[in-house]
């Protein structure tokens, strides 16, 4: 949930609730994974949140090592509302995308070339659809990284495990204002 900014928690009585992002130290954020990969005495073939995490279950003695290589921490509340994005909206499962916005602007529409993978976890093809731009997080850093939003549960787990493959994005702009259409200027319906 530290990188994800929110989540369902499981209690051992069976009972789920959601946990929202309620605040963050504001120190700059440091993948875990990244930092097991680059650690020459540590070795982990599947540098992803499962892998990750099926490695600390095997090496309990490394649980704190790893974490606290990460300085920042995101604070959580207890909430009822679906998942809001940084815009205080609703999130839409397969259709919001967390982004920079020193690189793109909350609110943009982006047509998005996103990788399909088939049934047996691979590359299959790209599908083309509208995302919006209604989150940020701590690990979206520079213009070539979006992070789609796809649900909560095992499902939406399961998506968002699958996208670790390249796609492509496009700002939806309207036309610059001097590139009138001549069906729709003023004299057309004359």
């Amino acid at each position: 949930m530290q990188l994800q900014g929110s989540g369902l928690v499981r209690f051992r009585n069976g009972e789920q609730a959601y946990f929202g992002f309620a605040g963050s130290n504001r120190h700059k954020y440091s993948s875990i994974g990244k930092h097991i990969k680059d650690n020459e005495n540590i070795r982990l073939n599947n540098i992803s949140m499962e892998g990750v995490k099926s490695y600390l279950k095997y090496n309990p003695d490394m649980v704190e090592k790893v974490l606290f290589t990460n300085p920042s921490y995101v604070f959580f509340e207890a909430s009822k509302k679906a998942p809001l994005g940084a815009g205080h909206v609703p999130l839409t499962a397969d259709y919001s995308i967390a982004v920079d916005t020193r690189h793109l602007p909350l609110g943009s529409c982006l047509l998005a070339a996103l990788p399909v993978i088939d049934e047996e976890g691979d590359f299959s093809h790209h599908e083309y659809k509208f995302m919006l731009a209604q989150d940020v997080g701590g690990a979206i850093r520079g213009n070539g990284h979006v992070d789609v939003y796809c649900g909560v549960g095992e499902e939406g787990k399961q998506k968002a495990m699958e996208l670790h493959h390249y796609g492509q994005l496009w700002l939806v702009l309207p036309k610059p204002s001097d590139e009138v259409d001549p069906l729709l200027s003023p004299g057309a319906l004359a």
